[in-house]
């Protein structure tokens, strides 16, 4: 029963892009290895392809098999109750498209991304780990007023290393007393920091993340970081127009 919950998000919109036109059948014979499921004709072809690239372990052919079924003849349900032609379910999957195809080129960008740590950065990376950090978060309404340094709005800040959000981590930990960081997007609000002070923690307790770990974690921090300025340039490269109008809210 692996495909109950996906059947929910994902293959009723199978049904929709592709099953409509599948599900008319061409008329001719099946051949003796096809999958025939009322009028589904899956051939050999397509159902060993379907095999190979099942997102899920399975204990035998069978139980693929029954899977399968299972899934075609919800879609055949589906298809038949009308669903496809609902102005909700073409929203859904219009969502679904665009969050997937977002996904997807963030993960890309992401693999894009050649990160080579060096061993003064981990150094860094784990005196951090050890030290209590005084900033201030200056915060702009647009990219432009953040490089210009106009129309802030501070926030003081004193925290340990270990407990500040990763998005000020990665930044702060190469950063000297004074510095100011690059404009970084933090929700609808651009975002710079000026570190202040950096204090010793009174107790030094011995880390338990292995060299392994705090490589692996910096590793991923500085991916995040590069994703989100790659993120950022799209954004500011963009030709945006706004509506003057106000929008309504559901019951206005």
């Amino acid at each position: 029963m692996k495909y109950i919950y996906f059947i929910l998000g994902i293959i009723l919109l199978i049904s929709c892009a592709y099953g409509v036109i599948s599900y008319k059948g061409s008329g001719e014979p099946p051949g003796e290895n096809a999958l025939v499921v009322n009028e589904r004709v899956i051939p050999f072809a397509e159902l060993q392809q379907m095999w190979q690239q099942k997102p899920y372990h399975y204990r035998d052919q069978n139980e693929f098999i029954d899977d399968l079924v299972l899934r075609e003849v919800l879609i055949q349900e589906a298809i038949k109750s009308g669903i496809a032609d609902e102005d909700q379910f073409k929203r859904l999957i219009k969502d679904f498209f665009e969050q997937s195809l977002v996904k997807t080129l963030l993960d890309r960008k992401q693999l894009e991304q050649p990160i080579e740590l060096s061993e003064p950065n981990l150094a860094n990376f784990r005196k951090a780990q050890h030290l209590r950090y005084r900033l201030t978060l200056l915060r702009y309404q647009s990219y432009q007023q953040a490089l210009a340094g106009e129309a802030a709005q501070e926030q003081q800040l004193i925290e340990d290393f270990v407990v500040l959000p990763e998005a000020l981590q990665v930044r702060l930990f190469s950063m000297q007393p004074a510095e100011l960081s690059e404009p970084f997007l933090d929700g609808a609000e651009f975002v710079r920091l000026r570190l202040d002070q950096i204090d010793k923690l009174p107790q030094l307790q011995e880390s338990v993340i292995s060299d392994d770990e705090l490589r692996q974690h910096l590793h991923y921090l500085l991916q995040q970081k590069i994703l989100e300025e790659w993120i950022l340039r799209v954004r500011e490269q963009a030709i945006v127009r706004y509506p003057q109008q106000k929008l309504k809210n559901g019951g206005d």
